[in-house]
């Protein structure tokens, strides 16, 4: 693979491995993520900047599914929750008024 297409190739990746870890059907997530390892690595070798091209599109279609098949709140800001909570005059509610919110990588 060229140098040119890595720092393009290593995003898409980590983006389908994690959305591959967090669709729905909890049955079919192992599938899915060695799908995605399978592939990557079957082509970790290819020279032709074509090919890596069509390639790149395919992989890019892919990640575009995989964000209609996961719950929204993985594929917006990748995935890690941290929780928040609502503070009144000084002092934290502790009356359930806590939300967990999804934070960027």
């Amino acid at each position: 693979m060229s140098v040119v297409g890595r720092d393009k190739v290593l995003p898409l990746y980590r983006q389908l491995l994690f959305l591959s870890q967090h669709i729905s059907d909890v049955k079919k997530r192992p599938e899915a993520v060695a799908l995605v390892r399978d592939a990557f690595r079957e082509h970790r070798l290819e020279t032709d900047e074509e090919r890596i091209q069509q390639l790149l599109a395919q992989a890019e279609s892919r990640l575009s599914f995989l964000k209609m098949v996961t719950p929204r709140e993985y594929h917006r800001l990748g995935g890690q929750q941290s929780t928040y909570y609502v503070y009144q005059n000084g002092k934290r509610l502790d009356d359930g008024s806590a939300r967990t919110q999804v934070t960027p990588a």
